[in-house]
């Protein structure tokens, strides 16, 4: 929440003792998630979205889809493009920092350990964490990989 409103944060502190449920996996905890909202009577859509209108009672997506919330998970900086923000939200928006990150897979042939991944805290390193994917849970491959 820190880094949304725009206050610095250093590390990962708040994942280092993190580790995915030993069944499911993190696709489980999405299809949960994803369910438990259905139940609670979202909607879900598939498309891509340009303009978002707000109205005093509700939203208007694409011209005929009607919302009285948005769940918004586009980057925040790609987002105040597309709602009608206030000029001070919108240059709020500007000022947003945020990063990038290229993700590389290696299988290995050797154990995996304990651990989902390690943090690697070192500016001159090019990477800033490795992972072992088997270690997310049951139904991942059966090989042994670090990414």
């Amino acid at each position: 929440m820190k880094a949304v409103t725009g206050l610095p944060i250093i590390g990962y502190k708040e994942q280092s003792a993190f580790y995915y449920p030993r069944r499911g996996n993190i696709i489980k905890q999405w299809e949960v998630a994803h369910n438990y909202a259905e139940f609670l009577g979202a909607r879900f859509h598939e498309m891509e979205v340009k303009k978002v209108r707000s109205l005093p009672s509700e939203y208007v997506v694409i011209g005929d889809l009607k919302a009285v919330r948005i769940i918004n998970t586009l980057p925040l900086r790609d987002a105040s493009s597309i709602f009608d923000l206030s000029d001070k939200a919108r240059r709020a928006s500007e000022r947003l920092g945020y990063n990038s990150a290229v993700v590389v897979g290696l299988g290995l042939r050797k154990q995996a350990p304990m651990q989902h991944w390690i943090y690697v805290p070192d500016k001159q390193m090019i990477f800033h964490r490795y992972a072992w994917i088997l270690n997310y849970g049951e139904g991942t491959p059966l090989v042994r990989t670090c990414s």
